[in-house]
């Protein structure tokens, strides 16, 4: 006699166990986007791929072959791939979730005849994610930025988008909250996005990440001893971090103060090369042009602007500073 409660039971932990390994090869593939041909999160990616292949694990070999196409920039393959492996496993969300990322991304440079038809495709297969994985905070993330991003013909919604926020803030009040933020920066409602952040801070005290752009909105109000307060508590949680000590010299150089401290922070910025998704040593220049020009040093804040400009001809603050200069 078949035990259903523990055939049941089987079952639920082997489904449980694909679903993890795939939510860790979607972080591979993630990775793997944008990176070079030899780097680390591609070789990785092309690991995975032996090793599925080697297992004979069908739907998973389709899945990478498409976050290979992806990570090539060709996302129109990748979606053919993506498809292949949903044939398989239908009732993977992660694989219906990269068919709704990488139709999203084919769409942003398609032909207008053609568009319609991938944000549709797009749409589709992240509320499948979501309807398979309500718990998918990846999926409801994709879908809430269609909703936002999408006219209405093709189901667009603000109010839509919200409604995911607020699912995303009941199973990740963190990454809920960070999203409210960027709803409110979005609608230029600085004041909302400034109690936002204020919010998340007093509920992660420890996370860096929210001060830098907390004192960026401050800043922008003219509000220097609480922007400077936020600028503080970044170097003190992460007193060797890159955006650290950029953020301590661009505070510096937009308010006119801590002069030598903000020279000292960009200077030391400048020693490394700048990571992914970090601010540019154009930029940094930039900022040291600024410094030397509060001081009153013309000949400093020339040197600087003419540093930027050489590394970046169209950064359009060192031209208006260089102009000022002259």
């Amino acid at each position: 006699m078949i035990n259903l409660p523990a055939l049941l039971a089987g079952l639920a932990l082997a489904a449980n166990a694909q679903d993890a390994t795939s939510k860790s090869d979607s972080r591979i593939c993630d990775r793997a986007i944008g990176s070079a041909v030899a780097s680390p999160p591609r070789a990785e990616l092309d690991r995975l791929l032996d090793a599925a292949i080697a297992a004979k694990q069908t739907a998973r070999i389709a899945f990478l072959r498409g976050c290979q196409r992806f990570a090539e920039g060709k996302a129109g393959k990748a979606i053919d791939e993506f498809e292949k492996a949903v044939k398989i496993e239908d009732g993977n969300p992660v694989y219906h979730f990269w068919i709704g990322r990488a139709a999203g991304e084919e769409a942003g440079s398609a032909n207008p005849l053609r568009q319609p038809g991938l944000a549709k495709r797009a749409k589709a297969g992240l509320e499948r994610a979501v309807q398979l994985d309500p718990d998918y905070i990846d999926a409801r993330e994709g879908i809430m930025q269609y909703y936002l991003q999408a006219p209405g013909f093709l189901g667009g919604s603000k109010e839509k988008a919200s409604e995911q926020v607020a699912e995303i803030a009941k199973r990740n009040p963190y990454r809920g909250g960070t999203l409210k933020v960027e709803q409110s920066l979005r609608d230029r409602d600085t004041t909302a996005a400034i109690r936002g952040y204020e919010a998340l801070i007093a509920a992660h005290p420890d996370s860096a990440r929210l001060y830098s752009p907390l004192a960026t909105l401050l800043g922008a109000q003219r509000r220097w001893p609480e922007a400077w307060k936020a600028i503080d508590r970044i170097n003190a949680l992460q007193p060797d971090s890159p955006l650290a000590r950029y953020a301590l010299g661009r505070m510096s150089a937009e308010s006119g103060q801590r002069l030598e401290e903000g020279e000292a922070a960009l200077r030391s910025y400048l020693k490394q090369p700048p990571g992914p998704g970090l601010p540019s040593h154009a930029g940094a220049q930039w900022r040291l042009g600024m410094i030397a020009e509060k001081r009153g040093d013309r000949a400093g804040a020339r040197t600087a602007y003419q540093a930027a400009l050489a590394l970046d001809p169209t950064q359009k603050g060192a031209k208006d500073g260089l102009a000022r200069v002259k």
